[in-house]
């Protein structure tokens, strides 16, 4: 058998063995050893091929919880980078800033993992088949959102009062889905909020506190 080439470097010994004769060595080791070998070449492959950031992975949660008839997020992969080419996701930087997911058939219930976007100032999934409650909790993260645009889906429950707690919020489009009882009396307290929309609701009546917003 040829001798495989020793080289020293960083007080690290490093032995290079031929193709054949690397062949070789792994036959020669036990089966326990086999299996532990493979078990590492087996973690350092899945480990590297999944390299997409955080802000990838909190996307990716929200897909994992949709159903994507007309597969239009098939391009979100873990194995890129960053998320920034992939389709309805724009990005300044390495950071992702807006995502629109307009009309993609999508269903299932609202993707709360996108609040844990620290930067999103733009969310539309209007024309969808959103088909869940708002999370409060959840919708109180989303605190650089400036645009949501949530209309024309299946959304269900109460108007959340949270949404008041979006300081930077300007435009609220939630028209066309099934919210029922009262506009919140909190929606009077909107900063800076320049367009509202609750038409098309199962709504039970205006508040007068909330009448100045809706104009």
């Amino acid at each position: 058998m040829r001798v495989g080439k020793v080289v020293k470097a960083d007080s690290v010994i490093r032995v290079s063995l031929p193709p054949g004769d690397a062949m070789c060595f792994f036959s020669l080791l036990s089966s326990s050893r086999k299996l532990l070998l493979l078990s590492s070449l087996l973690f350092y492959h899945v480990y590297f091929s999944s390299c997409v950031n955080q802000e990838g992975l909190s996307l990716l949660e929200a897909k994992r919880g949709l159903i994507d008839p007309a597969k239009s997020l098939a391009d979100w992969k873990e194995g890129d980078p960053t998320p920034c080419n992939w389709t309805g996701v724009s990005c300044i930087g390495p950071t992702v800033t807006s995502l629109d997911l307009t009309n993609l058939s999508l269903l299932g219930p609202f993707p709360s993992s996108l609040c844990n976007l620290p930067k999103l100032t733009f969310l539309s999934l209007s024309l969808n088949y959103i088909n869940s409650s708002l999370n409060e909790s959840s919708l109180q993260l989303c605190q650089s959102l400036t645009h949501l645009d949530l209309s024309q889906n299946f959304l269900v429950g109460l108007l959340p009062d949270a949404l008041d707690e979006l300081p930077s919020l300007v435009h609220l489009d939630l028209s066309g889905n099934d919210f029922s009882g009262l506009i919140p009396l909190s929606f009077d307290k909107f900063s800076k909020i320049e367009r509202l929309s609750l038409v098309g609701n199962l709504l039970n009546s205006i508040d007068v506190h909330t009448i100045g917003v809706l104009n």
